[in-house]
């Protein structure tokens, strides 16, 4: 499996060389043959190699194709001409008010009141051209052409950051189960006392032998 998924066979062979042929050497110099103990030596080294084959498969982290510095520039370029379109409305919609009041206006005692308006409605068109020169004004001083080049260019940004960011969603949840459901490693305490209690047993084996041997000459 592990050569399947790729892990080279000399890390196979040096994984089978430290965690099986090494730790059963030690094992048996240490306590003699313990069967128990061996198939214990041989879960951890499974249980090690999956952890690599995991490790191994596990794709790298995104990186996005914008910088994100960059980007972060362009948003806040994209919050500064968004301040200036909501400025653009209202004066529209106070020039589209003030015309409507215009038109309504009736009577020859009303030319002062008439000359009031067009006033107000010629100063807030003034301003919605400068409103409008500034926006492109702003965009020129960050390289741009014009707005609606800018426009383009954040809206192809968006795009890659979209989906960095799902790139980015599905690596961590990859991650994150991986934390969640980790390959348990055997337990340096409970290998002891296992050790203790398989050392105990070979102990007392002797004797139950020889106890048998005694009983079956009496028989």
């Amino acid at each position: 499996m592990a050569l399947v998924e790729g892990v080279p066979e000399e890390d196979i062979l040096k994984i089978k060389q430290e965690k099986i042929t090494d730790k059963t050497l030690q094992s048996i110099r240490a306590y003699g043959w313990l069967p128990d103990m061996f198939r214990q030596i041989i879960r951890g080294a499974k249980d090690f190699l999956q952890e690599v084959i995991f490790k191994f498969k596990l794709p790298p982290k995104p990186v996005p194709k914008i910088d994100l510095q960059e980007w972060k520039d362009m948003q806040k370029l994209m919050y500064e001409l968004q301040r200036q379109s909501i400025e653009i409305k209202r004066t529209q919609q106070d020039i589209s008010s003030l015309k409507k009041q215009l038109s309504e206006l009736r009577g020859l005692f009303k030319g002062k009141e008439r000359k009031s308006l067009e006033g107000k409605i010629e100063l807030l068109e003034d301003l919605e051209k400068r409103l409008h020169r500034s926006m492109e004004q702003i965009v020129k001083r960050e390289g741009y052409p014009n707005v609606q080049s800018f426009q383009k260019v954040y809206n192809k940004a968006e795009e890659l950051i979209i989906e960095y960011n799902e790139e980015l969603r599905a690596w961590k949840n990859q991650t994150d189960q991986k934390k969640e459901n980790p390959l348990e490693q055997p337990k340096k305490a409970s290998v002891l006392e296992k050790l203790h209690r398989y050392q105990h047993e070979g102990r007392q084996q002797p004797k139950r032998s020889v106890k048998k041997k005694s009983m079956d000459r009496g028989r």
